[in-house]
């Protein structure tokens, strides 16, 4: 049966690798994300595919954009089945030189965010009387802290426990909440903060061999993930994370 499902910062990266699989599964499928011209750009790429898909441009962390896209999903999509909470974004500083404005910025659209999406969409689904899922992309990061990377590992530790909170309110209505937990993806996220490392090859390099299986991921690897989770295949799967990082965090010294 066709799902309505909605996928944040689905233009790009993972959410947009989420939304092609989605869409091959016979999904009627809502992309965001705050660029209009993105948003066009994946659109197309789809319809190349021959996949249709609505854009709708908004802002996560903006409770009015957020309530408009709920309004526009029920009436283009006809339903509300699926909501992929992706969006994000990740900044590379130590805490002392993390600045207000920046640490505002992660934890407005990487847990702000996943909270407004959720509430609005949990009330979507509550009223359809249907049940649903809601699927969060957490972090490799939210387990395994790196220098220069706590303020984000921060945001991404709190949505693992929203995920957990809230798959125990939501499951009395039937609607069942998970997390992917991806580990080093290679995104255009990933690509703009190495442009600020000194020598990005090396850092590749040994990212590679942390990582048993020797790589980072392409991120169409990671949107199996997803559609298994909001599959009926896991429907006694809820307020748990599905590990995706090559055995990262399996390896020895791992916390």
């Amino acid at each position: 049966m066709s799902r309505g499902v909605i996928v944040t910062g689905g233009s790009t990266g993972i959410g947009f690798e989420v939304a092609r699989r989605f869409a091959a599964n016979g999904d009627r499928v809502m992309i965001t994300a705050r660029s209009a011209e993105a948003l066009d750009e994946a659109r197309a790429l789809l319809a190349e595919e021959g996949y249709e898909a609505v854009a709708a441009p908004a802002s996560v962390s903006d409770p009015g954009d957020v309530r408009r896209v709920l309004a526009v999903a029920k009436e283009r999509l006809g339903s509300v089945d699926v909501l992929v909470n992706n969006a994000g974004i990740c900044r590379e500083a130590s805490v002392i030189d993390t600045d207000d404005e920046t640490w505002a910025a992660l934890m407005a659209t990487n847990l702000t965010g996943v909270f407004l999406m959720s509430r609005e969409a949990a009330k979507v689904m509550i009223g359809q009387g249907t049940g649903g899922v809601i699927i969060n992309t957490s972090s490799l990061n939210s387990t395994m802290v790196e220098p220069l990377y706590v303020p984000y590992s921060a945001t991404k530790a709190a949505v693992d426990a929203f995920t957990k909170g809230l798959a125990v309110e939501l499951a009395p209505y039937g609607i069942r909440v998970a997390g992917v937990r991806p580990g080093y993806i290679e995104t255009p996220m990933i690509g703009k903060v190495l442009k600020d490392i000194s020598a990005a090859d090396g850092w590749r390099q040994a990212v590679s061999e942390a990582v048993p299986l020797g790589r980072m991921a392409a991120a169409a690897e990671v949107a199996g993930a997803y559609l298994f989770l909001a599959s009926d295949d896991a429907s006694y799967i809820t307020g748990a994370n599905v590990v995706v990082d090559g055995g990262r965090a399996a390896s020895p010294g791992v916390q």
